[in-house]
């Protein structure tokens, strides 16, 4: 590979950093002088310590850019890493002044390797520059940006992508430790968040965590399935109120469970204090002008304005949401969920076809039920795909300070959508038509269906394609030197976490219905947290590290889920079986009297109150913070203000 610029002479005696990024120049721009700005930006870089590398291959120009480790230390100073000292127990703010006081943990490096890219990101979108000069070279690019996000998005952009590199050493080790996830729990969790940073690690942590909680509602699920006695079905089950309740304060204390255990991730990550930093995203814009505090200049966005954005969002995701609610009403109709003619969804003219003898129904010879069923898998793609892009602009649009507030709004939207796309249906079954059988056999087909398109479509078919495109390659990649990394595909958690969190309500929201479904969950799960580490480390680029304390919001939406579970199973229990009247022979009529019906609806609404009463107090009662971990925290506020208290006394000492 052709080394662009020679290193900064201050720079050429000081360790590189072990992190690299890649940037792809636009072949493709049409606008001003690329060549004159390209110069220009490689200048810039080059004058701020980072190294750069040029290669070219099929008329196309890469830049691989390193650092010296100086430029990251400043870096990790600016975002208030907090880092051990050595020895000592102390874990304080990281001082660029004095590196070596501070432990080493890869080696004999001070930072992880995700740490290293986290901080490289920083200092290319830090770099100082003349917007004037860019325009004299034909690139007007928004005021606010930081370096690199105003050569990607600027009209008709100079550079294309970005992304970091895979670490050849790192990348072949966490290839290796793949091979131990074979076992139950077996997950490299540390390795994870040393190389791919915690925000990828909080998802297989996570993952760990829900195998080991789902374990007991399992073989509960299965101890009530086995014992069941012979001619009893879920209808009439009556044990399975119990379990329903149980699942219910499960979800509730699963979620409470979760949140100590993911303080306690981030007290050991060091990432606990991560909420005092704010980390602005590239893409916010607005106006400079004068901190309040600090009288730094500094970018401004009115509140006012972005709470316009959020009824304009509300405004463009309506209509969408009622196209999505019509499709899968006509969806519902030809695959033979609609059966009462009165019922408000009821369109006769598609219905008919579903019905016994139709060419969409069930007993057809030729599994024609299989046409509606895939067309409403092809038409829910579709939607959500137009559904994503406007949730992505109306985002964008509402110019989000942090990536943690701009990936929660994106995530609130998208989830509204898919959330009624899964469970419409089964909503309906359960509460309209009140038919637990027929909802039973919903949710055991949307299990399997969904684990093998997911194991296909995210594992199977990306790596095949890499494989494809390793092997068609041109003669001159091999001579260009650039690694293999420009064919992988972009790492998007977004599904991985949508799949498991979806599950997640299946297993809690019906477990009236579905008391396998948590065992069925725990193999899944063993599945799919395997198959999402495959696609991961084999068919994906390494994403950007990104700092984290938590999941984010999906932590919020299992929450909601877990609530709302409460009412359903009480729903299910008492109206959508006869579970609840197995429990009172009295009322087990269905020609009940108004004081019966009464007496049901109190008995399920009583329910309802006390397991959200329990609820209540076990989130009261159970603390979020670990004691531990509070008195960690504690112990280094007081050896840190110790050293200070004694440094500022040697101080006076000396100047006396």
């Amino acid at each position: 590979m052709e080394l662009r610029h020679r290193e900064p002479r201050s720079r050429r005696e000081t360790p590189m950093a072990r992190a690299r990024y890649l940037i792809r120049v636009n072949s493709n721009g049409k606008t001003g002088d690329k060549a004159g700005a390209l110069s220009y930006a490689l200048e810039q870089m080059e004058m701020n310590g980072l190294c750069c590398a040029q290669a070219n291959y099929e008329q196309t120009t890469y830049i691989t850019v390193t650092a010296a480790m100086e430029v990251l230390e400043k870096q990790a100073e600016v975002h208030k890493f907090l880092k051990p000292l050595k020895n000592s127990e102390e874990v304080v703010e990281f001082d660029s002044e004095r590196p070596d006081d501070f432990e080493a943990c890869e080696g004999m490096h001070v930072f992880t390797l995700a740490e290293e890219t986290y901080l490289l990101h920083s200092a290319l979108n830090t770099i100082p520059f003349d917007h004037d000069k860019l325009r004299e070279h034909g690139y007007k690019v928004k005021k606010g940006k930081g370096f690199l996000s105003a050569l990607l998005t600027c009209q008709s952009p100079l550079f294309q992508e970005a992304y970091p590199l895979h670490n050849k050493d790192s990348y072949t080790h966490l290839k290796r430790k793949f091979l131990s996830t074979l076992l139950p729990l077996g997950l490299p969790i540390e390795d994870l968040r040393n190389y791919y940073g915690e925000a990828v690690a909080y998802y297989f942590a996570w993952m760990n965590f829900y195998t080991t909680c789902v374990l007991i509602p399992a073989i509960v699920g299965i101890l009530i399935y086995l014992f069941r006695a012979d001619g009893i079905n879920v209808q009439f089950d009556p044990y399975l109120p119990i379990f329903a309740y149980f699942m219910a304060i499960w979800g509730v204390t699963y979620t409470i469970l979760w949140q100590r255990k993911s303080v306690e991730h981030s007290f050991v990550w060091n990432t606990y204090n991560y909420e005092k930093v704010e980390e602005r995203r590239d893409e916010f814009h607005g106006e400079i002008r004068p901190d309040p505090v600090t009288h730094e200049p500094a970018v401004h966005y009115p509140h006012w304005k972005r709470r316009l954005w959020y009824v304009v969002s509300v405004l463009a995701m309506l209509p969408l949401l009622s196209v999505g609610v019509f499709a899968m009403t006509l969806s519902m109709n030809l695959n033979g969920y609609v059966t009462h003619t009165s019922s408000p969804i009821y369109v006769a003219s598609l219905a008919h076809y579903s019905q016994p003898g139709g060419v969409f129904a069930a007993d057809h010879p030729y599994y024609g039920w299989l046409i509606p069923a895939i067309g409403h898998a092809v038409v829910i793609a579709i939607l959500n795909g137009i559904y994503s892009i406007v949730a992505l602009k109306c985002t964008d649009l509402e110019n989000h300070e942090t990536m943690e507030r701009w990936y929660s709004s994106l995530v609130t939207k998208r989830v509204v959508f898919l959330a009624i796309a899964y469970f419409m249906p089964l909503f309906y079954t359960a509460f309209y038509q009140l038919d637990i059988i027929v909802l039973k056999a919903e949710i055991a087909s949307l299990f399997m269906s969904g684990e093998i398109r997911r194991v296909v479509t995210e594992s199977v078919i990306p790596f095949f394609k890499t494989m494809l495109l390793s092997k068609n390659l041109g003669k001159g990649f091999a001579a260009s030197g650039l690694p293999m990394d420009i064919i992988l595909d972009e790492y998007d958690p977004f599904n991985d976490y949508l799949e498991m969190v979806m599950q997640f309500g299946y297993i809690t929201l019906f477990a009236a219905a579905f008391p396998q479904g948590a065992a069925i969950t725990l193999v899944f799960l063993y599945i799919e947290v395997r198959s999402d580490l495959f696609k991961l480390i084999h068919s994906n680029r390494r994403p950007l590290p990104m700092r984290a304390n938590s999941i984010g919001v999906w932590y919020t939406v299992l929450q909601i889920i877990a609530f709302i579970a409460i009412l359903t199973n009480c729903a299910i229990v008492g109206f959508s079986s006869q579970q609840l009247k197995e429990w009172m022979p009295s009322y087990q009529s269905n020609d009940q009297s108004l004081s019966e019906t009464k007496f049901l609806v109190k008995a399920v609404f009583g329910a309802e109150h006390i397991l959200v009463l329990v609820s209540v107090l076990l989130m009261w009662s159970i603390r979020m913070m670990p004691s531990w971990v509070r008195h960690a925290i504690e112990r280094r506020e007081y050896l840190t203000q110790k050293r200070l208290t004694q440094e500022a006394g040697a101080g006076k000492s000396k100047s006396q």
